[in-house]
């Protein structure tokens, strides 16, 4: 079998379709689809459906149907025009849009519809039709709103802004580099990002922001325990309030070689991954596939992120970190399947984000114990698809390595183990119906050796559609 991924790349707007389908009505302009506005549940967003199960909005939300690039507006708009939108708080009310722009509102709304940079909210008809009421900028342009209105709007003098950056970066040796890039780059009248910074965007002022965060972070943080969010931006820009939007934590991690959260105190959950995918998050490339070892993505952020394109020919979870560490050094693995350190049960943002991938297949290597088992069947009931279990055959249970378990330890294990021999899917339930006989547990990190030198075998017998089967 050929080493090459056999699906293409697949580009998807995660943001604005997840959880979502497709309302046919009278009037759409091209390139502007009609979306349900989802109800969210414990597991997500739900459909709105009548009692009859049948999708029956009363509202739905425009955008564009397309994958965009993360920020280009049309080129006609008046610089003033843009800078009041990208300044829209939660909401603007239809009739301020309209006050705003007069004859010209639907023109050009449609325009930043079908450039991916608005959503708006509509009142669906009983004629199939729809009545705009409300305006909000699509997530993408929202979390990096504030970068763009300051380049939009600032205008540094390039020579002043050039120099006082250089003398930032002179005293972090650890940005050599990008002091040395800096440095070559013209003393004109324009401000230049370099090509190959690590901060990964063309913008000036989220470089700028990102190069000062980084520099007070080496030289006053990088040794201590992580420093909070908001003691870093007053020291770094001098001004706590600023923002961390999701670009400026991605150039950040960039700089520092390690996630946000890594280094600062945590805002949200992280997506932990390797692969095959690719991030565009406003102005900045997250690359999963590039990065080493590993690469961490703000959960909740997902529904501020803009494009992923993903070429990956499944999706591994693995609940352990240790093994997760470990296999993200495995080439061939790597290079075809995305990797996500699990974390226990799949929170709520990694499982939008493998619904919305919708990978060909979908794998989860966890600790062979009763949690390890319900893991792998919570997850394949929320993604409602078949999730292939790695790793965890009976036969590596009865000759792993038992962890020491207390009494009471063993009769919940039993018991969540018993009701896991008819509740979990078909291939897990040979392994519950071994633990709910003893109540004990196997660990990931005792049965590494045997699973990971063969782990790309495994996984290229799941695309086949071949059982994976490990012999203890």
């Amino acid at each position: 079998m050929s080493d090459a991924p056999s699906g293409g790349r697949v580009a998807l707007l995660i943001t604005e379709a997840a959880g979502r389908r497709e309302v046919p009505l009278h009037g759409l302009p091209a390139g502007v689809v009609a979306l349900t506005v989802p109800r969210m549940g414990a597991d997500g967003p739900r459909l709105p459906r009548d009692r009859r199960r049948r999708i029956a909005p009363k509202e739905v939300d425009l955008a564009t149907p397309d994958a965009v690039l993360p920020f280009q507006p049309p080129a006609w708009l008046p610089t003033q025009d843009l800078v009041w939108i990208l300044r829209t708080g939660r909401s603007r009310q239809w009739s301020t849009v309209t006050a705003r722009f007069g004859n010209d509102t639907w023109d050009t709304v449609v325009a930043l519809l079908r450039s991916g940079g608005i959503i708006v909210r509509c009142e669906v008809t009983p004629e199939r039709g729809f009545v705009p009421v409300r305006l909000r900028l699509a997530e993408a342009w929202a979390s990096a709103a504030a970068e763009h209105i300051r380049q939009l709007t600032d205008a540094p003098d390039p020579h002043e802004a050039r120099t006082s950056l250089l003398d930032e970066l002179a005293t972090v040796p650890q940005l050599a580099s990008e002091l040395t890039m800096l440095a070559e780059m013209p003393d004109d009248d324009q401000l230049r990002v370099p090509p190959l910074s690590r901060v990964g965007t063309a913008k000036w002022s989220l470089y700028d922001r990102a190069i000062r965060a980084a520099c007070t972070w080496f030289r006053d943080y990088c040794d201590k325990d992580p420093v909070d969010a908001t003691e870093l931006a007053a020291v770094a820009f001098r001004d706590s309030h600023v923002a961390w939007s999701p670009p400026l934590r991605t150039a950040f991690g960039n700089l520092v070689g390690r996630s946000f959260d890594a280094a600062v105190l945590p805002t949200d959950t992280e997506v932990t991954l390797r692969g095959p995918l690719q991030w565009i998050i406003g102005e900045v490339v997250a690359d999963a596939a590039a990065c080493e070892p590993w690469i961490g993505l703000p959960a909740n952020g997902l529904r501020t992120l803009g494009v992923v394109e993903s070429w990956a020919n499944g999706v591994l979870l693995i609940e352990n970190k240790s093994n997760f560490e470990r296999v993200c050094a495995i080439p061939q693995v790597v290079d075809r399947w995305l990797c996500v350190w699990g974390k226990g049960y799949a929170r709520n943002g990694l499982v939008a984000l493998i619904r919305a991938l919708a990978p060909p297949h979908v794998a989860a290597w966890g600790d062979l114990d009763a949690h390890g088992v319900a893991i792998v069947a919570d997850l394949a009931t929320r993604l409602e698809r078949p999730v292939h279990p790695v790793g965890m055959d009976p036969e590596l249970f009865q000759t792993g390595i038992k962890r020491k378990r207390t009494d009471d330890e063993r009769r919940e294990a039993r018991e969540l183990a018993t009701n896991l021999t008819t509740d979990a899917p078909e291939a897990l339930r040979p392994l519950a119906v071994l633990i709910a006989a003893s109540g004990d547990s196997c660990e990931q990190e005792t049965i590494r050796a045997k699973v990971a030198p063969r782990l790309g075998a495994i996984l290229q017998a799941i695309e086949r559609g071949e059982p994976p089967v490990i012999n203890a």
